[in-house]
């Protein structure tokens, strides 16, 4: 058994626990932090830009009527509605991307103000760079991903329309 006079049981006394010290803030954290902000602003503004287009649109083919026929009335809203749905489905694949930037975008900004006090002394870099970093890099990927879906649902689009029959380069002749 152990004494209060035994070496090994000493005791430590009112000592504080040490707290995160912050010594100084990295100028590349914040330059990170802006330009995600910006790329998801820039993804937000172009998407919203183009669906309150394609409404706009929509709604000007909707008031035109050339057709006096009912039958040719019924044909055009059919057509009308199928090319608004085809639309919408393209609009919301292309959401997720902005969706997933906007979170990275936030989880930087948190990121950057929480472990961040610009009353410090400023370095290029430090700790939480590589964070800030991966976010950055991923913010890019999510834009990349988001503007290559645009062009690809831009393609299908293009690619759904009636062609032409191939007629063969040298015409066959039968003897």
């Amino acid at each position: 058994m152990q004494t209060a006079d035994d070496p090994l049981t000493r005791g430590i006394g009112d000592q504080q626990t040490p707290l995160f010290v912050r010594v100084s803030w990295a100028l590349i954290n914040l330059i990170l932090m802006i330009l995600d902000v910006l790329i998801m602003l820039v993804l937000l503004v172009t998407y919203l830009r183009k669906r309150k287009e394609a409404k706009r649109e929509g709604n000007r083919e909707l008031t035109v009527n050339d057709g006096s026929a009912q039958d040719s009335l019924m044909d055009y809203d059919y057509k009308m509605n199928d090319e608004y749905m085809r639309k919408e489905k393209a609009s919301k694949k292309r959401l997720w991307p902005r969706l997933l930037t906007i979170l990275l975008a936030v989880a930087s900004i948190i990121l950057f103000f929480l472990f961040e006090d610009m009353r410090l002394p400023m370095v290029y870099t430090n700790q939480w760079t590589i964070c800030h970093f991966v976010i950055f890099v991923l913010v890019v990927a999510c834009a990349i991903i988001a503007r290559f879906r645009k062009d690809s649902d831009e393609d299908e689009g293009q690619s759904q329309a009636p062609q032409a029959p191939q007629t063969p380069a040298f015409p066959q002749y039968s003897t």
